[in-house]
């Protein structure tokens, strides 16, 4: 079924990889937002059933500290939380 890892390794200061399962291909949204619900990453791809990574760089997030992030693919949604510090 549908799953969304916890991001490792976590903390992080430099990479981090977000894992997850779909039990059907579709289109996925990946967004990182920070606690007051800015989006500070966003990525939306069409991805075939199974399991995938994606890996989140410093370059990609401008705010350190406790993050969170929502993957959601059809009706399916979850979010987890990250910390980053440099």
């Amino acid at each position: 079924g549908f799953k969304l890892e916890q991001n490792s390794p976590n903390p992080f200061n430099k990479s981090t990889f977000i894992g997850f399962h779909l039990s059907e291909s579709n289109w996925v949204r990946l967004v990182v937002v920070d606690l007051n619900g800015k989006e500070l990453y966003s990525l939306k791809k069409y991805y075939e059933k199974g399991y995938h990574r994606v890996e989140l760089d410093q370059r990609d997030l401008a705010v350190q500290g406790t993050l969170l992030y929502t993957l959601t693919a059809g009706k399916h949604t979850a979010t987890r939380k990250l910390i980053f510090y440099e």
